[in-house]
């Protein structure tokens, strides 16, 4: 009786240290993007006394019903589409309106954080002139 032979991929050191490579640029790449995506959604959805968020809705209609998304539909940076995140074209903040004056340095900190986490948006803060 012969015992069956058991045949193992065959692959170089080389090659295995290529996939690693690979894998490891992919993840990257793929945990950056999530990452912008979860902190997108934690500003506008932050809910501190004073500061508000507004955004332009659009309506639109397709064949499952009508649907609102949050702001224009622009395209969105680099390859978030790839996440289905929408783009949005006008994003207004604004911190005290009941007593408009000079922003402190942490809200100047939120308005240049909405600059750079949406930078296809035109942001206004009417208190600020960024």
């Amino acid at each position: 009786m012969t015992a069956a032979k058991h045949r193992w991929f065959a692959f170089s050191l080389r090659t295995l240290f290529l996939m690693v490579t690979v894998f490891g640029l992919l993840s990257g790449w793929l945990a950056y993007h999530v990452r912008w995506i979860q902190q997108r959604h934690e500003l506008l959805g932050r809910h501190n006394p004073g500061v508000s968020f507004g955004h332009v809705r659009q309506r639109f209609e397709n064949p499952w019903g009508d649907h609102e998304y949050p702001g224009e539909i622009v395209e969105p940076p680099g390859a978030l589409w790839l996440f289905g995140e929408p783009g949005m074209a006008h994003i207004q903040i604004s911190f005290h309106p009941w007593a408009p004056g000079p922003l402190n340095e942490s809200e100047l900190e939120v308005v240049r954080r909405a600059n750079r986490l949406f930078p296809e948006s035109q942001i206004d803060c009417p208190e600020s002139d960024k």
